[in-house]
């Protein structure tokens, strides 16, 4: 796949250490961390909303005495 397009961010200097010990861990370099970190967000914003819809379960069974 072509690449063809930049983003530029600003990440606080402790999790990019992070990020690169991880990086070197999995034996890649940190900008393909980062592409493979980036492809799996739309994965972790499902998962939160899951999680979200079952926390509001919990809370109104709890809350209505059920």
């Amino acid at each position: 796949m072509p690449k063809n397009f930049q983003i530029h961010l600003r990440i606080e200097t402790p999790i990019i250490e992070i990020l690169k010990e991880q990086a070197n861990e999995e034996g890649i370099s940190f900008g393909e961390l980062c592409r493979r970190r980036l492809k799996e967000s739309p994965q972790l914003n499902r998962i939160e909303v899951l999680l979200s819809e079952i926390k509001k379960i919990i809370l109104t069974k709890f809350n209505t005495g059920g």
